[in-house]
């Protein structure tokens, strides 16, 4: 190779080497929440071992090994945080059958594992992993060990592993996913409504700068196209978990300003990301026809229930603040010596008005043409607001919320989506309903109270399920 290979860099990335392998390998296999974690071990274990085969080492660049292999430890950590001490595996079990309905030809796997940041996120693991080792082996190496595999990981809240309800949230970081393997037909019905205030924006833009106007045109498309992500991401949570998504939606808005359009310019645009208000988010999903048809049901039917503040959660939609008429757009910069910044959140604020009518456009076309009948129809359906009614009978009453009465004696396994939907409801009516001067404690047990009652629920349900798909196919 062209630098000594005795040098302390390369040294000691070969030490690194192994170490990071003993890492790996020491990671407990039987502690996986699903199968797709060893799938991921074994990815990072080849690339591993393909780093520290000496028949690669001659035209490696020392330097450029010891940056991948400390960079690669952030995909270590990934599957080391990956365990059924912060994560549910009757839940995410329950979300890979999700996630197969929408890739079901295999064509992506994913796995599941927590970050301190509080926060949902969801990334391609093999494509970061590819990024990272095609510096330094050769392609064909590169190729046999990914072996044409997609894998993402999804992260959830390590503050939130136990916040069952809040899971809600991972059908959002599927949408991100499913925007990725689909993003043509979704760009262009966003084409189709928002270039009209597109040209309005970049003409405001030619009139503050008609010499920077092309880069920051570019910026801008990016920025809209951020924006219109989230907001498809968002109906794709909303069509797995109805209601239960927009109350984890709302509680990941709690304590942040719910009223700013945010945005952030990076230098390489790929980086460039941007997100809605919340208050504009909770409008979109207000207007499916799915949120104002539970309502109106659970104002009917949730008066059986026999604590009145827990009938009241019935209405609890509706007080979530939808209103955006006050929102304004904020975009930062991590360097911006053109004063890029100013520009295009001046160009955008003048035209959030029209922005907003055409985005409200393309979520609608998402919803009514991108996303089939079958799929909203079959596979992932309204939920039953009868179901969740006779689930919250059972955890008004601490029983646990998995089965719905049909006049025999085992009734019926309560799905996915209504104890979800059941524990969420649940879950801020305990908290709505605490007397906070009883100090921290016993706040925290009526919440542990809930999350254990929905774990388990999950788990009856989700092996009860599997048993009869084993004695179909039997």
């Amino acid at each position: 190779m062209g630098s000594d290979p005795e040098s302390l860099v390369f040294s000691k990335s070969l030490a690194l080497v192994q170490k990071t392998k003993k890492r790996v390998v020491q990671v407990d296999g039987g502690e996986f929440p699903t199968p797709s974690s060893e799938q991921a071990r074994t990815l990072l274990l080849a690339a591993l071992t393909a780093l520290g085969n000496p028949a690669f080492w001659p035209p490696m660049n020392p330097e450029a090994l010891y940056s991948s292999l400390i960079q690669i430890q952030t995909l270590v950590e990934e599957i080391e945080a990956s365990n059924n001490a912060h994560i549910a595996w009757p839940l995410v079990s329950c979300c890979d059958h999700i996630w197969k309905q929408f890739f079901p030809s295999g064509e992506a796997q994913i796995f599941y594992s927590v970050m301190t940041e509080h926060n949902y996120g969801i990334g391609s693991f093999s494509f970061r992993l590819k990024r990272l080792i095609e510096k330094v082996l050769p392609p064909s190496e590169v190729e046999k060990i990914l072996k044409g595999q997609n894998l993402y990981c999804l992260q959830l809240a390590s503050l939130e592993d136990e916040n069952l309800p809040l899971y809600a949230n991972i059908g959002h970081e599927f949408g991100h996913a499913l925007y990725r393997s689909r993003k043509e037909a979704i760009l262009k019905l966003l084409a189709s409504e928002c270039d009209g205030v597109y040209k309005l924006i970049v003409s405001e833009l030619t009139r503050l700068d008609p010499a920077l106007v092309q880069k920051r045109k570019t910026k801008t498309a990016l920025i809209i196209r951020g924006i219109a992500t989230e907001l498809f991401c968002d109906l794709i949570g909303f069509l797995i978990s109805g209601p239960a998504f927009l109350l984890s939606l709302h509680e990941m808005a709690w304590g942040v300003d719910q009223g700013t359009w945010r945005a952030g310019l990076t230098p390489t645009a790929a980086s460039i990301h941007a997100y809605p208000s919340y208050h504009f988010r909770f409008h979109c999903l207000r207007k499916r026809e799915r949120t104002a048809s539970f309502e109106a049901e659970a104002n009917r039917v949730f008066k059986a229930l026999e604590k009145g503040d827990l009938c009241e959660m019935s209405s609890y939609l509706s007080t979530i603040t939808a209103d955006h008429s006050a929102d304004r757009v904020e975009v930062s910069a991590f360097s911006d010596p053109d004063n890029d910044r100013l520009a295009v959140e001046s160009a955008i604020t003048k035209h959030l008005g029209q922005l907003k009518v055409a985005l409200e456009g393309f979520v609608a076309r998402c919803w009514n043409e991108f996303l089939t009948s079958n799929m909203k129809d079959k596979e992932f359906p309204p939920v039953s607001t009868e179901d969740v009614f006779q689930l919250l009978r059972r955890l008004e009453k601490d029983i646990l919320p998995n089965i719905i009465p049909n006049n025999t004696l085992l009734g019926v396994p309560a799905s996915f989506s209504a104890i979800l939907n059941a524990s969420a409801i649940y879950r801020v009516h305990v908290l709505s309903t605490s007397d906070n001067t009883s100090g921290p404690d016993e706040i925290y047990r009526d919440i542990q109270k809930v999350e254990r009652l929905t774990a388990k629920a999950l788990e009856v349900s989700y092996i009860q399920g599997e048993f009869k798909r084993w004695e179909a196919d039997h």
